[in-house]
């Protein structure tokens, strides 16, 4: 593997980008506990990620156009949030042994194999997804008239998401007192979701300039979740451009 952690170790992969390796992009080996996020792994050779006895959690990846799986679990507890899984040779997503993944909030479409191939004893929960078509993913008893990316049995894949627009997105801005200075929100659908981590002990500055001043924009936020309209701490309406929201 191009990149690999084994052992006892806690590691944060952030932000990086691996492509055209000759093998599997990163291997998580026995006892490591791994954050991948924000990173790019695309046409390995292997597959994207493989965690074999892993605690490991992706987050905000692009893993795309490998040889192999987009991410393959063998008895790994893994959870995998805001990430695109596309165009993998075989399943975006491959569970085998005890391994009890999780993926939701993700784009799962165009891998040749399956979407989500599950082969493990347990089931895989893979909830509020978009699979590549309004319909959701095929298959063959489940949902038979879904013209999205295959799932396999043992798979939950209700309820899914019926437009890509509304997954969220993750954005990395840099602070200066809790003042964004880097890092721009665009909203270029009706919803668009957004992680700013915020040092410990300051407060996040938010700034809305270009909104639409025909309209109200409702702006929800919480705490280590993304919220929804009827699930949030704090809420936010503007009727006008260029204001500024203190958290």
């Amino acid at each position: 593997a191009l990149v690999e952690v084994s052992g006892a170790a806690e590691v944060l992969l952030e932000e990086c980008t691996l492509t055209q390796c000759s093998v599997d992009g990163i291997q998580l080996l026995t006892d490591s506990q791994v954050m991948v996020r924000s990173s790019s792994i695309s046409t390995c050779q292997g597959t994207g990620i493989r965690a074999t006895s892993a605690r490991a959690r992706v987050d905000g990846c692009d893993i795309f156009s490998n040889g192999g799986y987009g991410i393959h679990t063998s008895s790994s507890p893994l959870s995998i949030t805001r990430s695109l899984l596309r165009n993998n040779a075989r399943a975006g997503l491959r569970a085998d042994g005890e391994a009890v993944p999780i993926i939701t909030d993700s784009v799962i479409s165009g891998n040749v194999d399956h979407g989500v191939s599950n082969v493990s004893g347990n089931t895989l929960k893979a909830p509020n997804n978009w699979w590549g078509d309004p319909t959701g993913p095929f298959h063959p008893t489940l949902n038979a008239e879904g013209l999205g990316n295959r799932v396999s049995d043992r798979v939950e894949f209700h309820p899914y998401r019926t437009v890509a627009s509304d997954i969220p997105k993750v954005v990395t801005a840099t602070l200066e007192n809790g003042v964004a200075v880097s890092g721009t929100f665009t909203l270029k659908s009706s919803a668009a979701y957004y992680a700013v981590e915020v040092p410990t002990g300051q407060h996040l500055a938010l700034t809305f300039n270009d909104i639409n001043d025909t309209g109200i924009t409702q702006v929800y936020l919480s705490r280590e979740r993304f919220p929804t309209s009827m699930d949030y701490q704090i809420r936010h309406e503007m009727n006008g451009a260029d204001q500024r929201l203190f958290v």
